[in-house]
């Protein structure tokens, strides 16, 4: 179905001033960008995507993406920098030296009239640059570093591989019998980007309502962190602590890499153990349905002989065959795609994915999109080209002179939105039903409900949401074990329970009275689900003209591939990152290798997801609109992986797996120490860092003139690569990483998922928070959960309440908000329209095989002391219910 719109929104116009304000808009969020990469620049064009006026500071000589490639032809160019090109179109460009007088003076008129400030400069850089300047009160400032603004490392030199490294999730990629290996390009500084934009836009809503503005903190190891939250969960819940997968692993059962006939694809189990007749029939292998294959018990004692079977038959066929004639029969084997692949894709171009900028010096340019896409209302055409380096000094820099000589009202005053009491936290006042399950839209959802939103997740009997199977609390299913999983607690935290069955009529009218008097209604069916309720956004718009939704699905609500079943992997696999992420003589790799404890598609699409309503929210503030989001996890996937994308459509390359390395850096990659799988992360920016890195560790007989450059680093890796590993594993890591920080090298041990939680860096920043156990289950006790990427300074997210049992709040949501007496509930709940209970045997508590996964080479070890660790020192929350 197409979305409805006007193709109305408010862009950016070029060289427009509002008097009093100088340079800004006055209808649009005011956004100052100081930095140099990824974080801050993907985070302030995020906002820009929604029409935030975003001003771009740059240093005389430039931001330092400018030097990062690809560039067409291999020709650098800063004005021909594809990652600069992708992360700053949308925005308005300046440069000046906040060292001179001048231009702290232009730096300072320039933040009186802003909004916000998004940053990367590192740990105190921003406070050190302003210091004396006098900011406005109500003024937003987001900081991305690699550790945070605080604790033991925030000091600590950090970059992508850094992050990977210490948020746990390169450590259990990759096979037990290499190094670990990091994911292709850029993740972490991609998604921390995502968070800042999301962070900017909760604080901004508080500081329009209050005048009270706040600083906020974005760690990248904390965004990367969260991206193996199974796993840390398996950990608080049971003591295991998963690694990475042994090379004997079985392939379908793990949802790894297989050979096609013309490359590789991806079974996901999820997908294929429920259909095994089907599977057997479509890979032509009758014998998969004798015993012991026909039973699903004993079929996960012989998967090794699975793969010998269905191997040859993959083998025999085109990725293309695999995937669209698994998906036609219900089965998810997905094609991994190159940056080639996605390029051409037909489901991308029905759904007008890819967007030209048309830029003065590098010409016309095909690149990922706006993400999400909402059918028009927001136009996703660049509305100006990146900028060219200080291309707007002269209508920014006379607009500030003119304010100065005109002051205007004072801003808190001009800004104001609302004459109400100013609310405590962001989203106080906003309500939204949640209509999901697994791991998707409800973690994209919990921080939004820790932020002050009346969040109500709307299950049914028959269809309660699956997560609530794990991990157990110590590993023991208990009566009512379904109220009890981890991972679900997790999940939902902070939000109102209501069981109700949508497929009956009189369910569907009481969620339409629930759209009413709601703001935002997410969920994540397959596309035809809602318009087969007859819940879609005409009638939820017909309801509530204001309403909000967000649809979450693997590939979006339009296109060829709309309807295909994805599930984490799918989408990974698909968007480019899997091809790109492993071993270079290896197949491509998921992160996590093994498919235990990792969720890494599904937490970026929860990224784009809190982004996207927030987004959203301040859309409507300012037009009185709401809007369709069209979230598709295969486009949030591309969106972070725009340098092979850039490179291919520039320059016809097709890149491949790099392992640990950098064309920036080098040497860079994972290196053993001393003791039982102790890694540290090493990366070299310069050629002074390299000479200090032969003495520090040292590298005794290396002859260091000749390593003098990048390019003959570059071209002896290999062999810099088994010196510098001879050397480190006669350190500690522990020791290894401070000893080499102290030289001013970036070196970090990589952590797995325990390691994550004892981490001092990670628990001085209170990265987990016990929370007690709920009323309805305390023989569950307390249980540590990781927090939001973000610390804001005002008001920090935390857990006031425990996540509900199965309909929980069922008559307080339907008495207090659509005012249903007793006999009302009582019938509605005779009738089976809600239920105290889901049906039995849908939920099975799942009891994990300790013993059995630590002999298969899945974990690391089994600690029966873990919550004695885990409960020692982090922040405590006591929830209300």
């Amino acid at each position: 179905m197409p979305f409805p719109g006007d193709g109305r929104f408010l862009r950016i116009k070029a060289a427009e001033g509002d008097g009093a304000l100088g340079p800004w808009r006055s209808d649009a969020l005011r956004v100052v960008e100081l930095g140099s990469g990824i974080s801050a620049a993907f985070g302030a064009r995020l906002l820009a995507d929604f029409g935030a006026d975003v001003i771009k500071v740059e240093p005389p000589d430039g931001d330092a993406s400018r030097r990062l490639g690809p560039f067409p032809g291999d020709i650098p160019d800063p004005e021909r920098s594809g990652s600069f090109l992708y992360l700053n179109f949308n925005k308005r460009g300046i440069s000046l030296d906040p060292s001179t007088e001048r231009g702290r003076s232009l730096l300072g008129a320039l933040l009186v009239e802003a909004d916000a400030v998004i940053e990367n400069l590192g740990p105190g850089a921003f406070d050190s640059l302003t210091r004396g300047l006098a900011l406005p009160g109500r003024l937003v400032v987001c900081s991305v570093s690699p550790y945070g603004q605080d604790g033991p490392r925030a000091g600590y030199r950090g970059s992508e591989i850094s992050a990977c490294a210490s948020g746990g999730l390169m450590y259990m990629t990759g096979t037990d019998d290499r190094p670990p290996v990091k994911q292709g390009f850029n993740q972490a500084g991609h998604l921390a980007g995502v968070n800042a934009a999301a962070a900017t836009l909760a604080a901004v809503r508080l500081a329009q309502r209050s005048g009270t503005g706040q600083r906020i903190d974005i760690s990248e190891q904390e965004t990367m962190a969260m991206t193996i939250f199974p796993a840390l969960n398996v950990y608080s819940h049971t003591g295991a602590d998963v690694k990475r997968a042994s090379t004997t692993l079985p392939k379908l059962a793990t949802s790894q890499a297989m050979e096609a006939i013309d490359g590789w694809v991806m079974p996901s189990d999820a997908g294929i153990d429920v259909w095994w007749e089907t599977f057997a029939e479509f890979v032509e292998r009758p014998e998969l349905l004798d015993w012991p294959f026909a039973d699903r018990d004993s079929r996960h004692e012989h998967e090794g002989a699975i793969d010998d079977i269905v191997g040859p038959a993959f083998r025999s066929r085109t990725r293309a065959d695999l995937f669209h004639g698994g998906q036609e029969r219900g089965l998810t084997i997905s094609s991994i795609q190159t940056s080639e692949d996605v390029a051409h894709c037909p489901h991308l171009a029905e759904r007008a994915y890819f967007v030209t900028q048309e830029h003065p010096v590098a010409g016309t340019l095909k690149m990922p999109g706006m993400t999400p896409q909402t059918g028009g209302v927001v136009d996703r055409t660049p509305s100006r080209p990146a900028p060219l380096l200080g291309q707007h000094n002269a209508e920014v820099f006379a607009a500030l002179k003119a304010a100065e000589a005109a002051p205007g009202p004072a801003n808190e005053e001009r800004r104001a939105r609302s004459k109400q009491p100013a609310p405590s936290l962001p989203l106080e006042g906003v309500r939204i039903l949640e209509l999901g399950m697994v791991f998707v839209l409800p973690l994209a959802i919990t921080p939004l409900a820790a932020l002050g939103a009346d969040v109500i997740k709307v299950e049914s009997a028959s269809r309660p949401d699956s997560v609530r199977s794990g991990p157990m609390p110590d590993n023991l299913p208990r009566p009512g074990a379904y109220n009890h999983a981890g991972n679900y607690h997790l999940l939902n935290r902070n939000k109102r329970g209501v069981a109700l069955d949508l497929t009956t009529e009189q369910g569907r009218e009481t969620l339409l009275e629930l759209v009413r008097v709601s703001d935002v209604v997410a969920e994540n069916f397959t596309p035809r689900v809602l318009q087969n309720l007859g819940l879609d956004y005409e009638q939820l718009r017909r309801v509530n003209p204001r309403i909000i939704l967000l649809s979450s699905s693997g590939f979006g609500q339009t296109g060829p591939w709309r309807n295909y079943k994805a599930y984490g992997p799918t989408t990974e696999s698909t968007d480019g990152l899997m091809h790109l992420t492993g071993y270079p003589d290896g197949p491509p790799t998921r992160g996590g290798a093994g498919g235990f404890g990792v969720a890494f598609t599904d937490v970026a699409g929860a990224y784009y997801g809190t982004y996207s309503i927030l987004a959203a929210l301040e859309y409507r503030e300012r037009t009185g609109k709401g809007l369709w989001l069209d979230l598709s996890h295969y486009e949030a996937g591309i969106a972070t992986l725009p340098e092979p994308m850039l490179d291919y459509t520039m320059n016809g390359r097709v890149l491949e797996r790099a392992g640990n390395r950098s064309a920036e850096r080098a040497p860079q990659g994972a290196y053993p120490c001393r003791g039982d799988d102790e890694w540290i992360a090493i990366s070299i920016a310069t050629d002074d860092e390299f000479a200090t890195l032969v003495q520090a560790l040292p590298l005794d007989g290396l002859d260091a003139g000749r390593f003098a450059t990048i390019q003959s680093r570059q071209r002896e890796h290999d062999l810099l690569d088994e010196c510098i590993a001879a050397a480190t594993r006669t350190w500690s890591a522990t020791e290894l990483e401070a000893t080499l920080q102290a030289a001013g090298i970036e070196a970090i041990r990589l952590l797995g998922p325990k390691d994550v939680w004892l981490d001092p860096q990670l628990r001085a920043r209170g990265f987990g928070e016990l929370v007690a156990a709920p009323a309805y289950a305390p023989e569950i006790g307390p249980r540590v959960f990781p927090r939001p990427a973000w610390r804001m300074s005002t008001t920090p997210a935390k857990t006031r309440s425990s996540a509900p049992a199965f309909g929980q709040h069922t008559n307080e949501v339907l008495t207090s908000l659509l005012g249903l007496t007793p006999s009302d509930l009582a019938a509605l709940e005779r009738d089976g329209i809600t239920a105290p209970t889901p049906r039995e045997g849908l939920v099975s508590a799942r009891q994990l095989d300790l013993d059995g996964l630590l002999h298969a080479g899945r974990l690391r070890s089994v600690d029966s002391h873990f919550r004695a660790q885990l409960e020692e020192h982090p922040p405590t929350s006591e929830p209300s219910r």
